[in-house]
Formats: C-alpha cells, structure tokens, sequence
C-alpha cells in the first residue's frame, strides 16, 4: 500500500484483490473461529485500504499547492523577462524545482518558416546546463533538438509543447514526459511563451530605440561638419571680398 501511494497509482484496485481473496480463501474455512477470524482480517485490511487512501489524497493534494506555489514563483520571476538571456537564467532553475530531468527550450529563426531553421536558447539535462559549440547552436526545425544534446545513456519519452502569442509562432520546448505532470507542462509552456514574446519586443525595441540613437548622433555630425563647412566657405568668401572692398575704399579716398 505505500509503495502504491508512493507511486502515485490508485488504490481502489486493492478492493477488488481483497474481495478475490475472500471469495477464493472463504469455501476452504469450515471452522467458524477461523471464519470470524478471516473476516475481520478483511474487514481491518479494508480500513488500512481506506486509511491509506486518505493519506495518499491528502499527500498529492500537497505536493498540488506546493507545485502550484512553486508555479506562481516561477511565473511571478518570468513576468519582468527584459531580454532571452534574462530568461534563460530563471529557466536554470526550473528543472532543480520542478524535478524535470530534461528541458530544451529554441526559438524559430524566422518565425514565418517554422520549418524551417531553429535557434537553441538553453537546455538542461539532469539539472545541469548543456553548453555546445556555437555553430550548433542552430538546427532543423523537425529535428527538435540538436543531435548532443538528448540523452543517451537511457531511455526517456519527450513532451514538444509550441511557444506562441496569439497567431506568433516564436518557437517550442522539449519536457522530459511524465504523465502525472502533463498540466504543469501546459502552465509553462504558456508562462515561456509570455516571457518570451516580452523579451523579443523589448529586444526589438531596444534595438530600434539604439538605431535612432545612432541616427541621431550621426545626423548631429553631419549638421555640426555642415555648420563647419559654411563657416569655412564663408570665411575663404569673406577674406578676398574684403580685400576688393577696402581695396576700393582706399580708392574712394583717394
């Protein structure tokens, strides 16, 4: 019975072994004391049955706020994301709380090809980060992860889930699968995809924001090369004009 709650599998099937056992041990019990005996036996491994039942509902409805708690943080951590390495920091610490043995996280290159090429932002693998070479860093699409970066030294199933903001595909993530984690997974994948939609418009303007800074410095020194330029022409114009101008003075006066 601890092993199955542990193992997070129902209970209810012990009933159903209980009630087998009786049915085949009851015709072999001809001495009534033995009979009583028997019946309380079942009737006690019943209440066990129950009573684990109960430690095992409230230990998951446990390990739910604990989650959920653990959920909230994580999001309340990706709701100020300023840029992709910013997330893929606080992503570090998402397989060490959450107990996922493996997360790869890419982002379409051109996000209207998805199927083209993608961008690998981070990966860990039994919480630890995987660090690769820069050229592979960028892969086929299909493929969903660079070929060193899944394990294999064991078997595992894998969870693709889609990053997305509206009718944006920006990219997707690989969870390690776990049945019993399946709307966890769902809770994340919808937290990444906020804090990665935020973190490319910030980019984004940031960019264009330096752009126009540099465009402005740019401008400010051909105006002030320009402001130059006129004085000069107008000091070399000035300089012969007024010697032709005192020139005549002179003349005048004369």
């Amino acid at each position: 019975l601890r092993h199955t709650a542990e193992s997070c599998e129902t209970l209810s099937s012990w009933h159903s072994h209980l009630s087998a056992l009786r049915q085949m041990v009851l015709p072999e019990l001809q001495e009534e004391e033995l009979f009583v005996k028997a019946e309380n036996l079942w009737h006690q491994a019943r209440v066990m049955v129950s009573e684990y039942g109960q430690r095992s509902y409230a230990f998951q409805a446990l390990l739910s706020a604990q989650r959920l708690r653990l959920l909230n943080e994580i999001n309340q951590r990706l709701s100020i994301v300023t840029g992709i390495a910013e997330l893929a920091e606080i992503l570090a610490q998402v397989p060490r709380l959450l107990k996922i043995p493996f997360l790869c996280l890419s982002i379409y290159e051109d996000r209207e090809l998805p199927a083209g090429w993608a961008l690998l932002v981070v990966a860990f693998r039994e919480n630890q980060r995987v660090g690769l070479e820069p050229g592979k860093l960028r892969f086929p699409s299909r493929q969903l992860a660079p070929a060193d970066i899944l394990p294999d030294d064991r078997a595992y199933s894998l969870v693709v889930e889609p990053l997305y903001f509206r009718e944006d595909q920006l990219g997707f993530v690989l969870f390690e699968a776990d049945p019993a984690e399946e709307e966890t997974y769902e809770i994340l994948r919808d937290q990444i995809s906020g804090a990665l939609k935020r973190a490319i418009l910030t980019e984004r303007n940031t960019r264009l924001y330096n752009e126009a800074v540099d465009a402005r410095k740019v401008a400010e020194e051909a105006d002030l090369l320009k402001s130059r330029f006129l004085s000069m022409v107008s000091h070399e114009l000035r300089t012969p004009l007024s010697l032709i101008v005192g020139t005549i003075e002179m003349m005048l006066q004369e």
